[in-house]
């Protein structure tokens, strides 16, 4: 029976949204919003620079980018049931080995790439298309959904996580990653695919609807998306993974800093679930665009020597706010623009594009910081780069597809 209104496809197809949310919020992206609480306790305690750590984190998003078109691929041949549980296991099982092996910064890169072939797994390139083909008037808000497990996890996660590294050492950090991936995510993976109905397990199966892969690339909408993406993700990659020590150098106390660390993980969700319900209400580009222009101007009070607490306070909340969106908006705007018949894929290439970008910005920020002794020729760069993000979202049209009939994805 075709779904008729919002409320019934939550009714329906809540089992599954909230396994798949479960499941990516233990994983990848929990992984990646966790790195800075490392950078203070590594230089610390190991004696690495900021731009030796932050290299490691490059490695993990680069390798992560370069998994996620097979990734996309995998789960459309095999299905999700198949492939999450072998990312979410793998990835858990590394963390572990990661808080056992020996500190050197080979081997500690070495499990970053290796982490990375699995946690492209446990990403929305994987579950996205899972819950867009069960979700067509509250697309945005599921989708948003999805992308919030790990910030909603996060907020009771980070000041159990901060103890552990601050009372224990940065291994106790890496091994409760891990534990959650096995104990948690791994066995909601298993919930999600196993409980769906069957009508929803026919739409996995899909008649084809939408361009091709092809006739995408060759859309100038596409490449205006993938712009977006690049410069947006680039700038807070950048923010995501430094944006603590970064508070720090602006004369903000560390207990301080952390707490405005769990404010800032506070506005991803509320960002990410705002912005969902505005895309699915208002003009899309219009959204994208003002989000950017938020985050930029958030930038720019980081300029300041020594801003208040009540204005980094401001900064993080547009800076999470924008960095919620970055995530719903990819897979919003590539499912209406193109449908779903190569939603994966399409998805897996800004996805790419968005591990790829992570990992630079965070490099960027630690090597700027490292050869200047300040944040401040990174902000600039970031700064600009948001404000192209939002010109190229803005310049999007409306995009919409005619739904077709459901058999799904």
């Amino acid at each position: 029976m075709t779904l008729s209104t919002r409320e019934s496809e939550f009714a329906e197809h809540w089992p599954a949204l909230a396994g798949a949310t479960t499941a990516v919020g233990t994983g990848a992206a929990l992984f990646s919003y966790t790195t800075n609480y490392f950078v203070l306790p590594l230089e610390a305690v190991e004696g690495w620079s900021r731009s030796a750590i932050a290299f490691g984190a490059t490695i993990y998003m680069l390798g992560t980018a370069a998994m996620m078109p097979l990734t996309g691929l995998l789960a459309d041949r095999h299905g999700v049931g198949r492939v999450a549980p072998v990312g979410l296991a793998g990835y858990g099982l590394l963390c572990l080995a990661l808080s056992l092996l020996p500190a050197h910064l080979p081997v500690f890169y070495t499990v970053m790439l290796l982490i990375a072939l699995f946690c492209s797994a446990t990403s929305g390139v994987v579950f996205g298309p899972f819950v867009a083909a069960r979700f067509r008037r509250r697309r945005g808000v599921a989708l948003s959904i999805l992308l919030s497990g790990n910030a909603v996890l996060l907020m009771p996660l980070a000041p159990v996580l901060t103890a552990a590294i601050t009372d224990q050492g940065w291994r106790a950090g890496y091994m409760i990653l891990g534990g959650l991936a096995l104990l948690l995510g791994l066995p909601s993976a298993l919930f999600a695919t196993r409980g769906s109905s069957a009508r929803a397990a026919a739409q996995d199966a899909a008649t084809p609807r939408g361009a091709t892969i092809r006739e995408a690339m060759r859309d100038p909408a596409y490449w205006k998306i993938i712009l977006g993406v690049v410069a947006s993700t680039m700038a807070l990659g950048g923010f995501l993974n430094q944006l603590s020590p970064l508070l720090v150098s602006r004369g903000i106390p560390v207990p301080l800093a952390a707490s405005l660390m769990s404010l800032f993980v506070l506005m991803v969700v509320v960002g990410r679930i705002a912005v969902g319900a505005l895309l699915d209400a208002f003009r899309p580009a219009l959204i994208c665009m003002l989000v950017m222009a938020g985050a930029a101007a958030g930038s720019a009070l980081l300029l300041m020597e020594a801003p208040s607490p009540a204005l980094c306070a401001l900064v993080v909340v547009l800076l999470g706010a924008a960095m919620g969106a970055e995530g719903d908006l990819q897979a919003f705007l590539i499912a209406r623009h193109f449908g779903l018949t190569n939603f994966a894929a399409l998805f897996g290439t800004s996805a790419m594009c968005t591990s790829a970008c992570l990992g630079l910005g965070a490099l960027l920020f630690g090597v700027l910081y490292d050869g200047t002794g300040s944040y401040t020729a990174a902000i600039l760069i970031a700064m600009a780069l948001l404000l192209l993000a939002g010109l190229s979202f803005g310049s999007l049209g409306s995009g919409e597809r005619t739904p077709q009939p459901a058999t799904g994805q």
